[in-house]
């Protein structure tokens, strides 16, 4: 009598980050997925190091202004500063994070994605950063003297929205949401 058996073998790479670096490269990632200069990037990610921006959105948006679509990427720095002092300054992930992104923003990024496919050339994506909570006028004056922003005219959508929000279980300290016109 012959006995056959078959081997597997599973290997997992996993990769380490700090949490700050964690926070910037996503907020990267979402800047550079949907076409936002690197000037501006660069600029975000200053904010974000500096504990300034609390709010990132990326807005698909027509030639009026409307808004169509909205990726929204929400830092909670109080959680985060829980975290640092708890000592959980770093955060690993694994090879289902694609290029370094989270399956969350990567999923977001997707719907973003197609739906401004779907609206052919007529939507271009723009960025909006919201500072921190609590600061004063001469803060928040000083703060877009340094990163080199000005304030924007509040927008509107261009119908009635839905959308989903979802958290990154790995950097919890970050939501994504994704709205759209229905």
């Amino acid at each position: 009598m012959a006995f056959t058996y078959a081997r597997s073998r599973t290997e997992t790479t996993s990769f380490t980050l700090t949490r700050m670096d964690a926070l910037i490269s996503q907020v990267r990632i979402a800047l550079r997925r949907t076409y936002i200069a690197s000037s501006t990037i660069e600029k975000v990610s200053r904010g974000i190091r500096n504990q300034w921006i609390e709010k990132i959105t990326i807005c698909g948006e027509d030639t009026s202004g409307l808004i169509w679509c909205q990726l929204a990427l929400r830092i909670d720095w109080a959680r985060h500063q829980l975290h640092m002092t708890a000592g959980r300054t770093t955060i690993t992930y694994d090879e289902r994070w694609t290029d370094g992104t989270s399956i969350e923003l990567d999923e977001a990024l997707s719907l973003y994605d197609r739906y401004i496919r779907s609206k052919g050339s007529a939507l271009t994506s723009r960025v909006y950063v919201y500072y921190i909570s609590g600061i004063t006028p001469t803060q928040r004056a000083d703060i877009q003297r340094a990163l080199g922003f000005v304030t924007a005219q509040p927008r509107k959508w261009a119908g009635e929205q839905s959308g989903t929000t979802m958290m990154i279980p790995e950097l919890d300290e970050i939501t994504v949401d994704f709205g759209m016109v229905i």
